[in-house]
Parts: structure tokens; sequence; C-alpha cells
């Protein structure tokens, strides 16, 4: 029974994978709707189809990070691996009177797999 157990364990760490992002990209709209436009890439993975998407900010050069909030798009969960991601965040939603040349992103893919393990291989 600990041999199955160590087995599922195992497989959770090794299949637990977290996906390559690149080429994130923001820009601020200047029709003063305080609307940010965010893209990235999502690299292709051989196991993983679909993926969580989170995105945080950072207003102090990356020291700390918040949770985006009143964003819609490519964030959340099923997203495919592909170019051209889009997300728009209303900023002015969640931070008012907020300024800051510092400011960066931070995205992160997850994706998981279950393994099943038949317990007469063991």
């Amino acid at each position: 029974m600990n041999r199955i157990i160590f087995i599922l364990t195992l497989s959770a760490f090794l299949f637990s994978q977290q996906a390559e992002v690149t080429n994130i990209q923001a820009a601020q709209r200047t029709d003063g709707s305080q609307i940010v436009d965010i893209t990235y890439d999502l690299l292709e993975d051989e196991i993983f189809e679909e993926f969580v998407i989170t995105i945080e900010v950072s207003f102090d050069g990356g020291v700390s990070f918040t949770a985006i909030s009143y964003a819609t798009g490519d964030l959340g969960g099923a997203i495919w691996a592909g170019s051209g991601k889009s997300i728009t965040w209303y900023f002015g939603s969640q931070f008012q009177d907020t300024y800051s040349d510092q400011v960066q992103y931070r995205i992160t893919a997850e994706s998981d797999a279950i393994v099943v393990v038949d317990e007469g291989e063991c």
C-alpha cells in the first residue's frame, strides 16, 4: 500500500507542469478608459493541452504582486496553448488613482495530469 501511495505522489509531482509563457506585452489605452491590453504567447507542451492561467501585477518593480481582477480574455481555466493570447484588464475598476513607472506582470500557466496506477502492475 505504501508503495502505491509513493508512486501516486511521485507521479503527481512528475506530471504537474508549468507551461512556458513568453512575449508578455501590456499597453494602457490612451482614450482615458483606464483599460490595459495584455498579450502573451503560451508555448505548446508535449503532455498537457489545457492550462489554468493566472495573472498578477506589481507596482514596485517585482517586490510584491497582487492578483488582477476585473479582467476578461485568455485567463482562468481551459486555455489552450498558442500565440497571440490576450487579456483585457479594467485597471481603473481595480486600482483608482494609482501610478507607477515600475509595473511588472507575472502570468502563470499550470496544468495537471491524473495518473491511474493499476494495483496489479505494482
